[in-house]
């Protein structure tokens, strides 16, 4: 569904950002957390070449198709906080967190930073970029599921907050801003088909009913709107010796 609202220009966009940020080279071994069937996760891989690399998600069905369309990944079935304690994510010392943030459970939120802080410890060059898309939506949603996302989704300086205090420095990038033009009916059987988890607390009537409202709103053949991510880049606090 991802790859229908963001077509190949936006996708190497984000690309760019991660491999930049993380300063993603050869030498390095790279860990998507929560990184699902590792589509996105294998276009990093072919870009930046990491000796290694993992995709790592506590879904069996998303590993499962990773498993089946990309072998030159390593699937990991773990949450962040486990896999960040595990003693397979050792060598890892470049660490992606797109879109995903929101689901780590808020009494594991200041473990999780922890865990990452000790994990990317054995390495001066180690880097955790964050990408979350805003408190607020970016994108045109009915009503009531603006209300869901906002109860559900954490304000930026919640996670600059808990990443400082486990011990990190915290660098705030300016924010990705990634364009969208598509028919709007073809938004419309996204919305449908459940592309945000916030339309999951939804019925298949009341997304029909959220739908309809929005025809009030968005009238023409297209819909055009920025998919916004807000940029978390976490380091080692000093260098070590």
């Amino acid at each position: 569904l991802y790859d229908k609202l963001h077509g190949g220009a936006n996708i190497e966009r984000e690309v760019s950002v991660v491999v930049e940020h993380l300063d993603l080279k050869a030498s390095d071994t790279f860990a998507d957390i929560g990184g699902g069937t590792g589509a996105f996760t294998e276009v990093v891989r072919e870009t930046a070449k990491p000796k290694s690399t993992m995709v790592v998600d506590p879904s069996a069905g998303m590993l499962e198709y990773a498993n089946a369309n990309y072998q030159q990944l390593k699937t990991v079935p773990m949450d962040a906080l486990t896999f960040a304690k595990s003693s397979g994510a050792k060598a890892a010392n470049k660490v992606l967190i797109r879109g995903t943030i929101h689901h780590i459970p808020e009494d594991q939120l200041k473990d999780t930073f922890l865990a990452l802080l000790e994990l990317l410890s054995h390495d001066n060059d180690s880097k955790l970029l964050i990408m979350t898309r805003p408190h607020s939506p970016s994108f045109p949603m009915f009503e009531e599921a603006k209300k869901v996302w906002m109860e559900n989704a954490e304000p930026l300086e919640k996670y600059i907050s808990a990443a400082e205090n486990a011990g990190f420095h915290v660098e705030v990038p300016d924010a990705l801003p990634l364009p969208v033009s598509m028919p709007l009916q073809l938004f419309f059987g996204l919305i449908r088909n459940r592309i945000w988890s916030t339309f999951s607390y939804f019925s298949d009537a009341e997304l029909v009913a959220g739908i309809e409202e929005m025809k009030a709103t968005y009238k023409g053949p297209r819909i055009e709107f920025n998919d916004d991510f807000n940029l978390l880049l976490l380091s080692l606090p000093l260098k070590r010796n």
